[in-house]
């Protein structure tokens, strides 16, 4: 096939709006333009917009036409025109119906009854044989899940439209000056420069004064190291921020408020640490069920459970060989179904909805974007890499400092599954789950701090309400391809990981060999220089001076390898007082480690390709950011016990 190919009147070629004009079967036939010189000018245009209509479409991106097959209705035999007249009334009704919105709310009334009948049932069975009530499981939990289900529609529909209006007008007629005069002057009064440092600066003080107090009183002076320690780090924060002169406290703020209030719900109130034990059983459970899936296609590879069925070694016959499963075809299989829930979750308009209203009451309290702060609730509990599928259609559109915050945020947080492996080891079921609930907010406010937002935001919750699904097809085909399109997600997952391990032991062995010329060769490593660094950080938290240096040890274990050592070998640290110990597992609580890098920069790489370069240069201030948020967890812990 003989390519055209345009060309100017020196010689050069040129090609219009990124199209190569040699890869189209396309005749062009161009009259030479004189210029009196008698050399050949380039087309208008027009000429070439012509050539990209006239240009041949590749068939595999269309669908094939089809004629229909001519049916004369007159022609049928009187059974089969019966059907096609009463399935054509039907299709009308139906038509009608749905504009008047009939359907819609016969199926919520059909759907109401049958719930309404269960939960009677239900509620007989329980009474009548006698069954405790467990709001964790069974009835309990049936009652709550009708509470919370009737509550959005009811505040939707009643109170939100009326009552707030009423009270608003009630205020207005009983205060009428008080708007326009009180909160008038009040708010010229904030807009006044020195009046936020001020109020901050009283509130600090007020803060300071009743944890120096209670602790003196409780004869722990160690909170007060804490809390020196949560003040270093914000300065730490603020020295290595990028622009620390366009820092908004206000987040900042927000969400150490946030991380304080959950730190005394989880450590303080038997009730709020019960309920965030439940919700994590719950997540955890539901992540699972992607094991039965796996199990089923790779076997033991996922499982890491292989029964012997056949074997010249009688012995060995029908046992079960207990192995670690593959890290692909076991823990990333959970991507798989978290993709296809959420591909399903987009399709119908739920997934966006709940983002736009959770995001919108967190973006109120604490000043974070819709998809940032959604994304931080959800690493309380999933991974690094699969929360961010939660905001996958909003990634390409997330500022440099949106985009740093979620991956700040993975690395401050650890997923509902690996929760529950690390309670398996031994630690503290309390202060893991804790730590994890806390670590959001904690790592919302060290990413404001370290990158500040300097760009207008295309995400806040007005934004996401205005995003309009793809919905062609069925909610099942896009869960599908979403689930198939976390494959490639998976394999730049385990590339990466390979790759940052490797490195990591290649420079751990240089290490190695400089410490044998100098008769340290067993000693010289990552982990045994972060240990001598992190001594000091590990005083500064609040650990007793007698642990530091195996805390320090434990902060290194967890920063070069990742938290599941460190927590193992803490496990095996029998020496440590209560309070070293609680601090160092809230400490070890993240997953900011450089094998993290490798995992969410796969995965990321992977959901927004727009974003690579963006995402290598904030990948390792986002993991300094990760490590300073979990130190800083630690000290809001160790102010509180």
């Amino acid at each position: 096939m003989e390519h055209s190919r345009i060309s100017g009147g020196n010689g050069e070629e040129f090609q219009h709006r990124g199209i190569e004009l040699e890869s189209q079967d396309v005749d062009l036939e161009l009259s030479p333009l004189n210029n009196g010189g008698g050399d050949q000018v380039s087309p208008p245009d027009q000429l070439l917009d012509e050539v990209e209509l006239n240009a041949v479409e590749d068939p595999r991106v269309h669908k094939p036409q089809f004629e229909d097959l001519e049916c004369d209705e007159n022609s049928l035999n009187p059974i089969n025109r019966f059907l096609t007249r009463a399935h054509s009334n039907i299709q009308r009704l139906l038509e009608r119906l749905k504009k008047k919105q009939v359907v819609k709310w016969a199926g919520f009334l059909l759907i109401f009854t049958v719930h309404i009948v269960y939960l009677t049932f239900a509620i007989l069975h329980k009474q009548d044989k006698g069954l405790e009530w467990k709001w964790c499981d069974g009835h309990g939990l049936l009652i709550i899940l009708t509470v919370f289900s009737y509550a959005f529609p009811v505040y939707i529909t009643v109170v939100k439209p009326f009552l707030s209006n009423w009270i608003s007008n009630a205020v207005s007629r009983s205060w009428p000056n008080w708007s326009s005069g009180t909160v008038g002057s009040a708010s010229m009064m904030c807009k006044r420069w020195y009046v936020k440092p001020i109020v901050f600066l009283l509130i600090i003080s007020v803060v300071i004064t009743i944890i120096v107090v209670d602790a003196l009183n409780d004869n722990q002076p160690l909170r007060i190291v804490s809390m020196g320690g949560v003040l270093g780090i914000l300065l730490i924060g603020l020295f290595c921020s990028n622009n620390p002169g366009r820092v908004t406290w206000g987040p900042v703020i927000g969400s150490l408020v946030a991380q304080s209030c959950l730190g005394l719900v989880a450590l303080k109130w038997d009730a709020g640490r019960h309920f965030l034990e439940c919700f994590s059983d719950k997540v955890n459970t539901f992540l699972r069920f992607s094991f039965t899936g796996a199990n089923a296609v790779f076997g033991h590879l996922s499982s890491g459970s292989l029964t012997i069925v056949n074997s010249s070694y009688l012995p060995l016959v029908d046992q079960t060989l207990v192995l670690n499963p593959v890290f692909v075809f076991g823990p990333l299989s959970v991507i798989y179904f978290l993709a296809f829930m959420v591909g399903i979750l987009y399709h119908v308009g739920a997934m966006s909805s709940v983002i736009s209203k959770l995001g919108s009451v967190i973006q109120k309290l604490i000043g974070t974007s819709a998809a940032e702060s959604m994304n931080a609730v959800a690493s309380i509990f999933l991974g690094l890499t699969e929360a961010p599928l939660l905001i996958k259609p909003f990634l390409n559109d997330l500022t440099n400092s949106e985009l740093h915050s979620v991956m700040a945020v993975g690395y401050s947080t650890v997923a509902a599954g690996t929760m529950a492996l690390y309670i398996s080891l031994g630690v503290n079921a309390s202060s893991v789950i804790a730590a994890s609930v806390m670590a959001a907010p904690g790592g919302l406010a060290m990413s404001k701090l370290l990158y500040p937002e300097t760009q207008k935001s295309k995400t806040c919750s007005s934004n996401i309400k205005s995003y309009q699904p793809e919905t062609e097809g069925t909610a099942l085909g896009a869960g599908m391809r979403a689930a198939g399109d976390a494959v490639m997600l998976i394999a730049q997952i385990a590339a990466n990981l390979i790759a940052v391990i490797a490195f990591v032991a290649f420079l751990n062995s240089i290490l190695s060999w400089l410490g044998d010329l100098v008769g340290q060769p067993d000693i010289w490593s990552f982990e045994y220089f972060l240990s001598k660094l992190l001594f000091w950080i590990a005083l500064c938290i609040g650990v007793e001076p007698k642990d530091a240096e195996d805390v320090a040890l434990l902060l290194g274990l967890k920063t070069v390898v990742n938290e599941l050592v460190a927590y193992q070998k803490l496990v095996k640290m029998t020496s440590l007082s209560f309070r070293s110990r609680t601090i160092a597992e809230y400490a070890l609580c993240s997953f900011a480690n450089f094998c993290s890098v490798g995992i969410q920069l796969g995965g990321l790489h992977m959901l927004v390709p727009e974003r690579r370069a963006d995402l290598s240069q904030l990948v390792w201030r986002a993991l300094f950011t990760g490590v300073l948020s979990s130190l800083l967890n630690a000290c809001v812990a160790g102010v509180m016990i």
